[in-house]
């Protein structure tokens, strides 16, 4: 159907055939010119009335009949001053409506028709009339035909941001996709992070009132933090009595793991709780024996049987 800036065009020509029509009705025209005027009118208000249902042959419709009406209804002699701006009136309004083609057709037809009415025999022979018609045409052919071509240039544009804005949307998409996917990758790995946390610092019931904590492999400060953290949470829910932190499986205990341990039996002994360290090795105690702020009161077994007993 036509567009939305056609129709204000139709309503603008429709207008201008209007105040037209009713000035040359009101010349000193033949009743053939006022005829023809009032045809041209009434056709136009038809066919805009089409055009406002939706119609999508509206322009065409229009043209040709703007076409055979100035072309078998122009008063003769042609080429005097009025006629050759009625002949002209066609591709006028083809410049508005259609495209080059049209401007053309509508140019050339009414011309032929009406030599074909007067005969080539009767023909003016002022070229001065000819060039003024020849020169109108042209300019009114050109105009419409840079119209045409900042139209593609336009429809050309608009293609681009059409493709931009479906690959933007694409891009966005993607992205949102893989930030859905990422988001799930992080909810995952912090899950495995939570179950490797719970694995390396593992605390189970032996008793009513008692907890064990096996500690194997390397500790470092992450593993300390996550060590004091988890024992001190677990006792204090579970209201502990006693507490056996086992690091018989601990590789190797430095001087800063020693002072970490030293402090986590001092914080469940404010807590109300029994600290009791089993699996010492010789080279722990060594390290716990050179420390200058050993706590003696520090409870050690040799194996969690032996606290348990």
């Amino acid at each position: 159907s036509p567009s939305r800036g056609l129709g204000d065009v139709y309503k603008r020509q429709a207008m201008g055939l209007a105040f037209l029509s009713i000035a040359l009705w009101i010349s000193d025209n033949t009743a053939a010119d006022r005829l023809s005027v009032m045809a041209s009118f009434f056709i136009s208000i038809f066919l805009f009335m089409l055009y406002l249902r939706g119609w999508p042959y509206t322009i065409p419709v229009i043209l040709i009949t703007v076409i055979a009406i100035i072309s078998f209804t122009t008063p003769l002699p042609i080429f005097a001053i009025k006629t050759s701006i009625q002949l002209l009136l066609p591709a006028a309004i083809a410049m508005l409506l259609g495209n080059t083609r049209w401007v053309i057709v509508s140019t050339v037809v009414p011309f032929f028709v009406s030599v074909l009415r007067v005969g080539i025999t009767n023909m003016p022979s002022i070229p001065s009339y000819y060039s003024v018609f020849v020169v109108i045409a042209v300019a009114l052919i050109l105009a419409r035909l840079s119209i045409d071509v900042a139209l593609q240039d336009a429809q050309v544009k608009a293609q681009q941001l059409d493709s931009a804005r479906l690959q933007a949307e694409e891009q966005a998409q993607s992205l949102a996709t893989l930030n859905q996917g990422m988001e799930t990758q992080i909810h995952q790995q912090q899950r495995l992070l939570d179950l490797v946390a719970s694995l390396e610092t593992p605390i189970s019931p032996l008793a009513d009132g008692m907890l064990f904590m096996p500690l194997v492999g390397a500790l470092d400060s992450r593993r300390i933090s996550q060590l004091t953290d988890r024992v001190l949470h677990e006792a204090s829910q579970r209201r502990a009595k006693v507490v056996i932190l086992d690091i018989a499986g601990v590789s190797a205990i430095d001087l800063g793991v020693a002072q970490s341990l030293i402090a986590i039996a001092q914080a469940l002994r404010l807590l109300g709780c029994r600290a009791i360290i089993s699996g010492i090795s010789a080279e722990v105690a060594i390290v716990l024996a050179g420390m200058a702020d050993f706590d003696d009161s520090l409870e050690t077994v040799q194996s969690p049987q032996e606290a348990l007993e």
